[in-house]
């Protein structure tokens, strides 16, 4: 007839993937903090590799803390920017940067927030977390920069693709799971589990 019982195999696929996300999403509800933790999925040796800024050496004065250089907005959010950078040794790095409006309350809290971020972030080292180098403040401003990290999220995997295979799923939902039980294993929670939150970087 027009309509047939699904094939075993296919059955079986479905229901280990529907597991897999529910155990994912599970952890993400056990998780109730750390909303900008980053899950990297893969690690690549050689991301952090030196590469020479074009323009040159900047005078020190025009380097945030003196020693990153900020090239290029890359990202924006509700609550600041994103920019692409370089160390004094060339190496790239990833600067999130706090947007202020003007509005001391609404700053006051902005930047303690930032601030608290930071404390989490720092308490995390592990192969599939982003890592967090340092908070520069500049002024009233802050800035965290992390590592710098070529990639894609799971948002633009899920734009592109619209679907996603049985093993593609796995080897995303393993790698995000390992990070999130090693940040639980610290205290550490995250509430804000969701496709730009993951990356796939590349190697």
């Amino acid at each position: 007839g027009a309509f047939t019982k699904e094939a075993p195999k296919t059955r079986g696929v479905f229901s280990r993937l529907r597991l897999a996300l529910a155990a994912l999403i599970a952890l993400a509800i056990a998780f109730p903090y750390a909303k900008y933790l980053v899950l990297k999925l893969f690690k690549r040796e050689d991301l952090l590799s030196v590469r020479q800024v074009a323009t040159g050496p900047a005078p020190e004065a025009e380097l945030l803390g003196g020693k990153y250089r900020l090239e290029r907005v890359i990202g924006r959010g509700g609550m600041g920017s994103v920019w692409d950078g370089f160390d004094k040794e060339g190496r790239r790095v990833a600067v999130k940067e706090m947007t202020l409006k003007g509005k001391a309350e609404r700053d006051r809290i902005v930047r303690e927030l930032y601030l608290k971020e930071a404390r989490t972030l720092l308490r995390l080292q592990h192969a599939n977390i982003i890592h967090l180098i340092e908070v520069v403040e500049r002024g009233a401003e802050l800035f965290l920069v992390f590592e710098f990290e070529a990639g894609k999220t799971l948002a633009q995997m899920i734009a592109e693709s619209r679907r996603l295979s049985w093993e593609t799923a796995k080897g995303i939902a393993e790698p995000a799971a390992r990070g999130l039980a090693y940040a639980h294993e610290v205290g550490v929670v995250h509430r804000d589990i969701k496709p730009p939150n993951i990356m796939m970087t590349d190697g």
